[in-house]
């Protein structure tokens, strides 16, 4: 399972022109079929107007 969040820092109330982008990778290991991470990324300082077209 892959989980993308983003996330968009807000000085006094505004956005600051990039967004930071966070990719999980997790699957279940083991015998008790427990939740593991095996693959993070994290990518900084994107635009937002790229963001925004390559996730939707």
């Amino acid at each position: 399972m892959t989980v993308i969040l983003t996330a968009t820092i807000l000085i006094d109330g505004k956005t600051i022109e990039t967004d930071n982008l966070f990719i999980e990778t997790i699957k279940r290991i083991g015998e008790k079929n427990e939740w593991k991470s095996v693959r993070s990324y994290i990518e900084a300082g994107i635009p937002i107007e790229n963001l925004v077209k390559s996730l939707f």
